[in-house]
């Protein structure tokens, strides 16, 4: 026996919204992450010493054993790495966003369905229009106000290393991989405001 089209219907709906629920707790870590890691560059920039050493340990001891480093590829390595998490950031919160337009055009393609109008709206109209006040704030965070935070700071970090190093060859791959980090950024946030 054949599926008949709302199975079919519906068995994407629930398979689309269990991928959504692994996006958004993805999205929930990189953004802890992200945090961890604007944290110990901020940390950077007021210790740079000892910060550096301590990241040097950790990578000898996890990653590289046996090989010397210097402050510089440190430095390098928490852009790069930085880079490595705005950029899956960004893309696992556009997925997100695109998801939940997909969702509410599966809910709509259901409605036909059940005589009573819609049959279940779990991310769908009745949801965003009963969308709680700490919900609101929290999508704020994540999709403007932490981005913009992203930008000012790699910002004032690229400044400040330019001041107290100067221009030598850490400076400029630092300075890349920040304009890595505001493209990425940008584009993020030039695809949000066309979602708005």
């Amino acid at each position: 026996m054949t599926p008949s089209r709302l199975e079919i219907l519906n068995d994407h709906y629930k398979d689309t919204f269990s991928y959504q629920i692994g996006y958004l707790k993805r999205r929930n870590r990189l953004s802890l992450y992200l945090f961890i890691a604007l944290v110990i560059m901020f940390l950077e920039v007021v210790s740079p010493a000892e910060t550096a050493a301590i990241i040097l340990r950790l990578i000898l001891k996890y990653l590289i054993n046996g090989i010397t480093l210097d402050a510089g590829f440190v430095r390098c390595f928490a852009w790069f790495f930085l880079f490595g998490l705005v950029v899956r950031y960004c893309q696992i919160a556009v997925t997100v966003e695109r998801q939940y337009a997909y969702l509410h055009k599966l809910e709509a393609e259901l409605v036909p369905f059940f005589s009573s109008g819609i049959p279940f709206t779990r991310e769908g109209k009745s949801y965003l229009k009963n969308y709680p006040t700490l919900s609101a704030w929290s999508h704020i965070l994540y999709t403007w106000i932490f981005p913009l935070i992203l930008l000012l700071f790699t910002g004032i970090k690229i400044w400040i290393e330019l001041s107290n190093d100067g221009f030598n060859f850490v400076w400029v791959v630092s300075v890349v991989f920040c304009s890595m980090i505001w493209i990425t950024t940008y584009f993020y946030l030039r695809f949000r405001c066309r979602q708005a």
